[in-house]
């Protein structure tokens, strides 16, 4: 909302005078409404749930990544598909690990 915001006063009627349409101020408070809306539901959320989520969502990051090398590996002809495998499995088993985590654990 604040970039939306930003953008709309670049393009406003007379955005280098800050003199403003009266549909462009309601627009513009009703940015400044949806941005306060944000910050308090933003605020109201569990600091420590936000950093468990954030560490499954890298975790799934760096794994997805890893297979994705091997996979890179693979077709460079650098890993055979049954060295690739086993560690490919590896990860998938990781993966469904961290969802399980997410659902059940947290």
């Amino acid at each position: 909302h604040e970039l939306a915001k930003g953008g709309l006063k670049k393009f406003c009627s007379n955005a280098s005078t800050d003199e403003y349409s009266a549909a462009e101020i309601v627009v513009l408070r009703e940015c400044d409404i949806q941005i306060q809306l944000a910050e308090d539901a933003l605020n109201e959320i569990d600091k420590e749930q936000v950093q468990q989520v954030k560490s499954h969502y890298a975790c799934q990051i760096l794994l997805n990544k890893a297979a994705h090398f091997l996979q890179t590996l693979t077709a460079q002809g650098l890993m055979t598909q049954g060295e690739a495998g086993g560690i490919l499995e590896e990860i998938e088993d990781h993966v469904q690990g961290v969802v399980e985590c997410q659902k059940e654990v947290h």
